[in-house]
């Protein structure tokens, strides 16, 4: 619309101005002195900030416009009641019709209307409701897309990750993006609404998303923060004793740290496990010594999928291999380097009285008949038991 010199003003009442484009400038309205009126009117895709030209030769032209809908970024108007929005309200770039989520829908002013019908004979007020904005009145109630974050709001660093948005209301299918906000390092959000991938950074981060209708309609759903903690950690990983003897207890320790509730955990040495749940910081648990040899023992815990793994090596010594001989009134004993020998010396109301001799060379005199013990330590401290019984002196 071009107005130069203009006397009475213009006023439009539920116009709309679409994809309209000039040489210059104003590709909605072209004004030189002289006021413009809009009301209830739509103005989308006619040149972003050079919808409006408002020349000034001696009089200052200004765009009035009072209950209307602007593309956001349009300049040179003035009023109030007045709606923007980035997407545009039309059905598409050539039909300005609304489209079912048009923020023009039921937002007019009904007392600026003259007329019964629009330009497509329909009624100019749906049901008897509020008027639309714009030349045509949507014939239905309004589309409202709305979005549903996720039920899971937690993720773990170097764990998969992958949850679903979902819209409703609006026509399907649905496209979605993220409206604000920043998302994980090493996650992304697809298209379809699915949020997934390997966080890696701990860390608290908020975003919203935006989903998108066959027909353009957007909706926008609540905040949705999702909490990316730090994978859980083993340390001070300790045997003790270590070294070991065969046949011993040793007991394993470590601090569990970053963890969420009870932890699942297993201790092995790769031919035998110990397994569990516990909620400890402080783990231990108790292996006995198998095989002689140096072993490696791995302690794996898993809390909600996440996986720490440490690993410790534990030298596992034999016990001394024992041999007894009775020979010429005397016990020889080898195997070993420290030797000891219990004998029981009388019997008192069912009580043993026991004597022990020990020394380095493993030979003990023999004098008497009956049971004995010996106990044979060897070079690397393990400890071997031997049961005998001498029945005749010799």
């Amino acid at each position: 619309m071009s107005n130069s010199f203009c006397y009475p003003a213009p006023s439009l009442t539920n116009c709309s101005f679409l994809n309209n484009s000039t040489g210059y400038m104003g590709g909605a309205v072209y004004n030189r002195e002289c006021n413009a009126t809009l009301t209830n009117c739509v103005v989308f895709g006619n040149g972003g900030a050079n919808t409006f030209y408002n020349g000034t030769y001696g009089f200052v032209s200004r765009v009035l416009a009072a209950y209307s809908l602007f593309e956001a970024g349009v300049t040179g108007y003035e009023g109030e009641n007045n709606l923007t929005t980035p997407v545009s309200p039309f059905v598409s770039p050539t039909d300005a019709r609304l489209n079912g989520c048009s923020p023009a829908i039921n937002t007019g002013t009904n007392g600026a209307n003259t007329t019964t019908t629009d330009l497509d004979g329909n009624p100019r007020r749906y049901n008897n409701g509020v008027i639309d904005m714009g030349a045509y009145e949507y014939q239905a109630a309004p589309s409202v897309v709305t979005l549903t974050a996720p039920g899971v709001s937690t993720a773990t660093v170097g764990v998969a990750f992958s949850q679903n948005f979902t819209a409703a209301g609006g026509t399907a299918p649905y496209s979605y993006s993220v409206a604000s906000g920043s998302l994980p390092p090493g996650l992304s959000l697809a298209t379809t609404g699915v949020l997934s991938g390997t966080p890696t950074q701990s860390g608290s981060f908020t975003i919203t998303v935006l989903g998108r209708d066959a027909t353009g309609c957007v909706g926008t759903g609540a905040t949705y923060i999702l909490t990316v903690t730090a994978p859980p950690t083993l340390t001070n990983f300790a045997a003790s004793p270590s070294p070991v003897c065969v046949g011993s207890p040793v007991t394993f320790t470590a601090t569990v740290s970053n963890v969420n509730g009870p932890y699942n955990y297993t201790l092995t040495n790769g031919s035998n496990w110990v397994t569990g749940t516990a909620n400890s910081m402080a783990f231990s648990q108790v292996f006995t010594a198998g095989i002689p040899n140096s072993q490696s023992f791995t302690l794996i815990i898993n809390n909600g999928g996440s996986v720490a793994t440490v690993i410790t090596t534990v030298l596992v010594n034999p016990l001394p291999t024992v041999s007894l001989l009775v020979s010429g009134g005397v016990l020889q004993v080898s195997g070993g380097v420290l030797f000891e020998r219990v004998i029981v010396i009388d019997r008192i109301n069912g009580y043993e009285i026991r004597q022990t001799d020990s020394n380095t060379t493993g030979f003990f005199p023999v004098s008497r008949t009956g049971p004995y013990l010996v106990m044979v330590t060897g070079a690397n401290g393990c400890r071997a038991t031997v049961e005998g019984r001498i029945d005749t002196l010799p």
